[in-house]
C-alpha cells in the first residue's frame, strides 16, 4: 500500500508510507509509532501495526485550525473506519460523494485507488481515528461464505467501484468500543500479539457486518436525525448523569415519540438501553484500572446502589464486578 499525504499546494509531504503487498512481514508482525505535525494547523501521533493481510492505524491529532490535505494511494483499499472522536471529511476524484464522519460513527468501504483530499476542522478535543485496512485477498478469503449485506459490496469490488457497506454511517456500539479498547491496549508480544490482534479485527468486522445487516436505514429527515445524534452525544458526555426521556426530548427539540422511534431506528437500541451499555462499559474500564472501589464506580456510573450495579453488571457480562476485577 503506497499512501501519501501532502499540503494542498503539493510542496510539503506530511506523511508517506510504502507498505509491502498484502502487508507481509519477515517476523510475526511489524509495528511503529511516530509523531506528525503540520505547522500550527495540527499535531499528534500515529501508531501502526501490520502483518499478513491486515494493517492497523491509530491516530490521535489535535486540530488547531481548519485544514485540507491532498491524499493519494495507488493500491486498492478495504478499510474498516472508526471515528472515535472529532469530525472529518474525505472527498475523492473517482467518486461524486464525500465521506463524512462524526464522533462515534463507523463504516466499511472499498476504494480501488485514492486521489482526493481530507478535511479536518478546528476542534477542542483531539481527533481520534482507528483505521483497519484489509488486503483484497484476505478480505475475499474470510468473506467467502458471504451474507446478504456483503453481496453488493463484493459485486462493486469486482467492478472496481467505490463502495460502502452502508449508505449511512452507523453508531459504534458499546460492544465495539470494548473490542477497540482491547485492541489498542494489548500487552501481549510476538506471535501471541498477532493472534490477539487478528482475533479482535475479525470480531470488529463481524460486529460491523451484523449491525449493517440487522439495522434498516432510518426514515428520518436530516434535521431530526441530527437531533437524535445530539441526544447520543449528551449521554456520552455524562453517562453517569440522571436523565429522563422528557428532559432529553426537550433539550433536543424532538417530542418523546420521535426521539424513541428515531433513536431505535438509527442505533438499533433504546435511549436507555444505550445509556446502560455506556455505563457498564465505563464501569468495566474503571474496574480494570483498579483506581476506584466498586462503590465509587457504582456512584460515578450513575447506579443508585452497589447491589443494583452488581446485578446489572452480572446480567451483562455474566460475572460480578468483584470477580471481574
Amino acid at each position: 500500500m503506497k499512501f501519501r499525504l501532502r499540503s494542498t499546494d503539493l510542496r510539503e509531504i506530511i506523511y508517506q508510507r510504502d507498505l509491502p503487498g498484502n502487508f507481509t512481514t519477515t517476523g510475526a508482525m511489524e509495528e511503529t509509532e511516530f509523531e506528525i505535525g503540520y505547522g500550527d494547523y495540527a499535531g499528534g501521533y500515529f501508531r501502526e501495526q501490520w502483518f499478513e493481510g491486515i494493517h492497523i492505524l491509530y491516530g490521535n491529532l489535535k486540530i488547531n485550525r481548519d485544514m485540507r490535505l491532498k491524499a493519494d494511494n495507488e493500491t486498492p483499499v478495504i478499510e474498516m473506519h472508526f471515528s472515535l472522536s472529532g469530525h472529518k471529511r474525505a472527498g475523492f476524484s473517482n467518486s461524486t460523494r464525500d465521506f463524512m464522519f462524526s464522533p462515534g460513527e463507523h463504516n466499511l468501504f472499498y476504494i480501488p485507488y485514492f486521489d482526493g483530499y481530507f478535511d479536518s476542522f478546528e476542534q477542542k478535543k483531539t481527533c481520534e481515528t482507528l483505521e483497519i485496512h484489509l488486503s483484497r485477498s484476505y478480505f475475499e478469503r474470510i468473506t467467502r461464505g458471504r451474507s446478504r449485506v456483503l453481496d453488493r459490496f463484493l459485486r462493486d469490488m469486482e467492478h472496481k467501484k467505490v463502495t460502502l457497506i452502508g449508505r449511512q454511517n452507523r453508531l459504534i456500539s458499546a460492544e465495539m468500543y470494548r473490542v477497540i479498547r482491547e485492541l489498542l491496549h494489548c500487552t501481549r508480544t510476538g506471535i501471541f500479539k498477532r493472534f490477539f490482534l487478528e482475533s479482535k479485527v475479525l470480531e470488529l468486522l463481524m460486529l460491523q457486518i451484523e449491525q449493517f445487516q440487522e439495522t434498516r436505514l432510518p426514515e428520518l429527515q436530516q434535521q431530526d436525525r441530527e437531533k437524535v445524534y445530539y441526544v447520543k452525544s449528551i449521554l456520552e458526555e455524562d453517562c453517569g448523569g440522571s436523565f429522563s426521556l422528557e428532559t432529553l426530548a426537550r433539550r433536543s427539540g424532538l417530542n418523546e415519540f420521535k426521539l424513541k422511534k428515531g433513536f431505535r431506528k438509527i442505533f438499533g437500541t433504546t435511549v436507555f438501553g444505550y445509556l446502560r451499555d455506556l455505563r457498564l462499559e465505563e464501569a468495566r474500564a474503571q474496574l480494570l484500572s483498579g483506581e476506584k472501589t466498586i462503590q465509587e464506580i457504582a456512584d460515578t456510573c450513575g447506579y443508585r446502589s452497589t447491589q443494583y450495579f452488581t446485578t446489572a453488571f452480572r446480567k451483562k457480562y455474566g460475572i460480578t464486578p468483584g470477580k471481574y476485577r
